[in-house]
C-alpha cells in the first residue's frame, strides 16, 4: 500500500540534514507540510519551517519534490546568528577557517539524486566580528562588519560570486606589515575552491600599512581593476590609483627606513616559497605626499614632496631583470619643482636603477642645516637648479650632477668657522666662491660621481686639502651629497640612495683655468 499525507504539522522535533561536507542538526520548533503524496511524483510539497541550528535561528518557506527522480527544493531562507564556520558544510573552504556571526536572507535551490547534492544560494549575507585566512596571501583577515550580495554554489567544488563590502578591516599580507582599512568594496568578485579569487574592481578607504621598523604608509582612497589571486601564491593586479597617499622616509644614524622596508620580513609562516606579485601600473593622484626626515643633522631636516602627476609601472617580483618604470612629478613647498623619471630594478640583488632627477628653484636657506654640519656656514639667500643622472648596476655607481646656483650668499656661524674654512681653502670662502661666479654672480657646477657604494671610503678632508679648486668642488659635492638625500629617498631606492650619497670615494680633480666644469 502507498500512504500519503494531505498535511503534516511537526513541533518540538529534531532533524538531520546531510550536506556536501557534513551534517546539520536542526531543532524544529514548527514545521508545516502539505500534499506529501508519493504517487504525485512531480507534485510539489509546500513547507514552512521554523528551527534553530548551531545557535542560529532560521526560517525556510518554499516547495520540495521529494519523490521525483531527482529530488529538489526551492525555498526562501532567513537566518540570524549563524556561525561562519557552518559555511564549510556547504562549500569546501579548505583552510580558510571562517569565523564570526552571519545573517542570511535569500533563496536556496537544491537538487540531488544518487550523486552529491547540488545547491545554489542567491541573496545577501551580513557578517559581524568576522575572520578568515587566505594562506600564503592574507592571514588573518578580520572585519568588524561585512555585507555580501551574490550567489554561492556547490558546483565545481564551490563557487562564490557577487559583491562584498566591509568596514574596519585588518589583515597581514605574506611577508608584509599589518594593514588596516576603514572600508573596502569588492565588485565582480568570484572565488573558485580551492583557491582562485578574482575581482573586477575594488576600492579601499583609509588604508594604512604599519611596519614595526619603518614609518607607516597611508592612502586615503585606493581604486583598482582586475585582481586575480591563485594559490599557492600568485597575485596579479592590472591597475591601481592612489589618492591622498603618504609615504615617509626617516634617516636616523646610518640607516634610511621607508617604504622599501614594507615587505622586507620574508614570507609569513605557512606561506609557500616563491610567492609572486605583479602590478601593471599604479597612478598617484593629487594630494599624495612623500616625506623625508633626517635626524642626523641638528636641527633635523624635513621636506614634503607633494606629487602631481606620478606613476610606477611594470612591478613583477618574479622577474628581477624586468625594470619598473617610474615617473614622479611634484613640488617641494610652493615653488620648488622636482621631477624623477627612469627605471628601477627593485627585485635584483643588488638593487639597480637608472633615473634622471630635475629640481628647479631650490630654496638654499632651507638646506642650511646641511651646510652648517659640513662647513660651519649658513645660507643667507639664494636658489638653485639641479639636474642629475644616476645609474647603479652591480654595485657600481655612475652619476653626473649639474648644479646652477643663483644669488647665493653664505655666512659663517662664528669666527672660528670662517677661519677653519679659509685655512682649508687657502683663501677666504668669499674669495673662493667668487672664482666660480659668472658675470651674473651665478655658479654652475658640472660634477661627475663614480664609485662603489658597497665600499665606503670617503674622506672630505683629503679632498679639501688637495687644492683650492678641488676644495671648492668638494664643498659643492658635499652640498649635493646632502641635498640629494630627500630626492634619493623619494625614489624609493632606500638605503642604496643613502649609501650613494654618503659613501662614494672621490679622486680630486683640478679645474681647467677659467672654467667650473670638472673632468671625469
Amino acid at each position: 500500500a502507498i500512504v500519503g499525507l494531505r498535511g503534516l504539522h511537526i513541533a518540538d522535533s529534531r532533524a538531520r540534514i546531510v550536506l556536501p561536507h557534513g551534517t546539520l542538526d536542526l531543532a524544529i520548533r514548527s514545521a508545516q507540510l502539505d500534499s506529501l503524496l508519493p504517487w504525485m511524483v512531480q507534485g510539489p510539497t509546500r513547507f514552512d519551517i521554523s528551527a534553530t541550528a548551531n545557535g542560529a535561528t532560521m526560517s525556510l518557506k518554499g516547495t520540495a519534490r521529494p519523490f521525483a527522480a531527482v529530488p529538489s527544493l526551492s525555498a526562501e531562507v532567513t537566518v540570524e546568528g549563524l556561525p561562519a564556520a557552518t559555511l564549510g558544510l556547504v562549500v569546501d573552504v579548505g583552510n580558510v577557517a571562517p569565523q564570526g556571526s552571519l545573517a542570511l536572507a535569500g533563496k536556496l535551490v537544491a537538487s540531488g539524486g544518487d550523486g552529491p547534492l547540488q545547491a545554489r544560494w542567491d541573496g545577501t549575507i551580513r557578517g559581524a566580528a568576522l575572520s578568515l585566512r587566505l594562506p600564503g596571501l592574507l592571514e588573518p583577515i578580520r572585519a568588524k562588519s561585512a555585507i555580501w550580495t551574490g550567489a554561492l554554489s556547490t558546483a565545481k567544488g564551490g563557487t562564490v560570486t557577487g559583491r562584498l563590502g566591509a568596514r574596519a578591516l585588518s589583515f597581514t599580507p605574506a611577508g608584509g606589515p599589518p594593514v588596516t582599512a576603514s572600508s573596502v568594496q569588492f565588485d565582480g568578485l568570484r572565488y573558485n575552491a580551492p583557491g582562485t579569487l578574482s575581482l573586477a574592481t575594488f576600492g579601499v578607504e583609509g588604508l594604512a600599512l604599519r611596519p614595526t621598523a619603518a614609518p607607516p604608509v597611508s592612502v586615503a582612497r585606493l581604486r583598482g581593476e582586475k585582481l586575480v589571486y591563485s594559490q599557492p601564491g600568485d597575485l596579479q593586479i592590472n591597475t591601481m590609483t592612489a589618492e591622498g597617499a603618504r609615504a615617509d622616509f626617516l634617516r636616523d644614524g646610518d640607516r634610511l627606513t621607508g617604504p622599501q622596508d614594507l615587505f622586507g620580513g620574508g614570507p609569513s609562516e605557512g606561506a609557500p616559497d616563491g610567492f609572486r606579485w605583479r602590478i601593471g601600473r599604479i597612478d598617484f593622484g593629487n594630494g599624495s605626499i612623500i616625506g623625508f626626515t633626517d635626524k642626523v643633522v641638528d636641527p633635523p631636516f624635513t621636506a614634503q614632496w607633494r606629487l602631481g602627476e606620478a606613476h610606477v609601472a611594470g612591478i613583477d617580483s618574479a622577474r628581477p631583470d624586468a625594470p619598473m618604470e617610474i615617473a614622479l612629478s611634484g613640488k617641494l613647498g610652493d615653488y620648488t619643482s622636482v621631477d624623477v623619471t627612469g627605471q628601477l630594478w627593485p627585485f635584483r640583488a643588488p638593487l639597480a636603477l637608472k633615473v634622471a632627477l630635475k629640481a628647479g628653484r631650490l630654496d638654499l636657506p632651507g638646506f642650511t642645516t646641511y651646510l652648517t654640519r659640513q662647513a660651519g656656514y649658513v645660507f643667507k639667500s639664494g636658489e638653485g637648479n639641479l639636474e642629475a643622472s644616476i645609474a647603479i648596476d652591480k654595485a657600481r655607481l655612475d652619476a653626473r650632477a649639474i648644479i646652477n646656483l643663483r644669488a647665493m650668499e653664505v655666512a659663517p656661524v662664528n669666527a672660528k668657522a670662517a677661519l677653519d674654512a679659509g685655512t682649508a681653502l687657502a683663501m677666504p670662502v668669499d674669495a673662493a666662491l667668487s672664482l666660480l661666479r659668472d658675470k651674473n654672480k651665478d655658479i654652475r657646477l658640472d660634477i661627475p660621481v663614480r664609485g662603489d657604494p658597497s665600499a665606503p671610503q670617503f674622506d672630505f678632508s683629503k679632498v679639501i686639502a688637495k687644492a683650492t679648486s678641488s676644495a671648492i668642488k668638494s664643498a659643492s659635492v658635499g652640498f649635493l651629497k646632502y641635498a640629494l638625500q630627500p630626492f634619493g629617498a623619494v625614489l624609493m631606492v632606500g638605503e642604496i640612495a643613502q649609501k650613494m650619497a654618503a659613501s662614494i670615494r672621490l679622486d680630486p680633480v683640478i679645474f681647467d683655468a677659467g672654467t667650473a666644469t670638472l673632468r671625469p
